[in-house]
């Protein structure tokens, strides 16, 4: 996996490319949705100096979060066609019909929008997690259950290169 600085910013400002946000996003009442939210409270506290931040289904702030980082990774279910557990790595400026979210969020203008009101965020990456069964209830899918550490562990990694 390959994380490059976004060409709108790159060159100015780069030395304070340092603050970190996690932003999980899902819905708790909906299984598999709430993958993004389950795998940041597993997080939190691994890295102290990383901001920590459950949107769970409260989208609407999400505008504000992103005007206060540099750099943010969301995690969150997301239908791209693949099996379930799998996971992809999404530059937002690169997001298209192919990858959904299973929020209503429009994701990448929200981003712009914040570029050009607030000048944040730098770089911003969508950590997806193909989701198998998000009908209601309380618990995940076998399939991402079983799959937890990994994609913990596959977090991990991507955090070590937004650190780069």
């Amino acid at each position: 996996m390959y994380i490059v600085f976004d060409p709108y910013f790159e060159g100015e400002g780069r030395e304070e490319m340092r603050n970190i946000a996690i932003i999980g996003l899902g819905n708790l009442l909906r299984r598999d949705d709430a993958i993004g939210v389950i795998l940041l409270e597993e997080l939190r506290g691994k890295f102290e100096d990383i901001e920590f931040i459950d949107c769970n289904i409260e989208g609407a702030n999400l505008l504000q979060i992103l005007s206060k980082f540099d750099n943010i990774l969301i995690l969150d279910a997301v239908d791209f066609g693949s099996k379930p557990g799998e996971y992809r790595v999404f530059d937002v400026n690169s997001i298209d019909q192919s990858a959904r979210s299973t929020h209503v969020l429009n994701l990448r203008e929200m981003v712009m929008l914040s570029r050009v009101m607030y000048k944040k965020p730098r770089r911003v990456y969508l950590f997806g997690i193909q989701p198998e069964d998000t009908s209601p209830g309380m618990e995940l899918s076998r399939s991402l259950s079983d799959k937890k550490s990994d994609l913990i562990g596959a977090i991990e990694e991507t955090i070590k290169l937004l650190r780069e």
